[in-house]
């Protein structure tokens, strides 16, 4: 028997790149694409795609027939403040081509990679579930919500099953990020023997919601084989951890690194998040940190 298609958007990126060896791992025909040209020894399944052309995401589906779609292709939350204008054209534009793509070619599920964004600055003490109406303050986070409900009508009219992972601050290795280089640094740096420094910019008493981006990858993952869902929307895995701590904790598993804190307050979302609702629907847990930490020194 034929193994069953799954397209990964944004296959290229960070959360992509542990996502394709996991799904291909559990038996699944792995198809991605990605704006960037695909890297040297990619096979033929890695397209360089826009995901805002219509036809050329036509032309993907006219090849590949698929019975799933996660949607990871994105302009992050930075680029997003820096250019509305291509933000809005990739994140709803080119959401909205894959919709009618799934629509068109009787694609069975589309997984989409959300934000708990969508729910804008939260209080320091409030634990966030999925009841928690959503109030975005940006391109990003209005775009990310915007998809949410589309989406929803489009399970609705269409018969396009529907699901929304809203992911929290996304730490581990892998990536090279201009705006965020401290999320793969701590994990990076562990396990060598050189002088490095790290800028986590938060205040020390601050709470930052952090998930590794393997625990993302196993949620796609399992949501890509599970026969349904309950829900629509659901929040990611996401420890609470002090700055402080977290600085305490890299520094003494490598006295080779010296991580510095800044000033900054999060914003934009929660600080606490409950993420409950999967790990009842999904029967999934997530790694402590201290032990992705401690993992990221064996396996170096």
């Amino acid at each position: 028997m034929e193994p069953r298609s799954v397209l990964v958007t944004g296959g290229g990126g960070f959360i992509g790149k542990h996502l394709r060896p996991l799904l291909e791992r559990q038996g699944l025909n792995v198809v991605s694409l990605d704006y960037s040209p695909a890297q040297p020894g990619c096979d033929p399944t890695c397209y360089q795609c826009d995901v805002a052309d219509s036809q050329q995401v036509e032309a993907i589906f006219q090849t590949h027939r698929f019975e799933a779609v996660i949607h990871l292709a994105s302009i992050l939350p930075t680029a997003s403040r820096q250019d509305p204008h291509k933000a809005t054209k990739v994140n709803i534009t080119g959401s909205l081509n894959l919709l009618e793509a799934a629509r068109r070619f009787h694609v069975k599920r589309m997984i989409y990679a959300s934000s708990v964004s969508v729910y804008g600055t939260q209080p320091a003490s409030s634990c966030v579930s999925e009841n928690q109406p959503p109030a975005p303050e940006d391109v990003y986070g209005a775009a990310k919500r915007y998809v949410e409900l589309v989406g929803e009508a489009y399970q609705l009219n269409f018969g396009v099953e529907f699901l929304a992972l809203r992911i929290a601050m996304v730490v581990g290795p892998g990536t090279i990020s201009a705006t965020s280089p401290w999320r793969n640094q701590i994990f990076e740096y562990l396990g060598g023997a050189q002088q490095k420094e790290v800028l986590i910019p938060y205040r020390e008493d601050e709470v930052l919601p952090l998930v590794h981006v393997e625990d993302i990858a196993a949620m796609l993952a399992s949501v890509a084989l599970a026969k349904g869902a309950s829900s629509t929307v659901y929040n990611s895995f996401a420890e609470s951890v002090i700055a402080r701590e977290l600085k305490n904790e890299v520094e003494s598993l490598n006295p080779n690194i010296r991580v510095s804190l800044g000033t900054a307050s999060v914003s934009g979302g929660p600080r606490i998040i409950d993420s409950s609702r999967f790990a009842r629907d999904f029967g999934l847990v997530s790694v402590p940190l201290r032990e992705r930490l401690r993992r990221a020194i064996r396996d170096r």
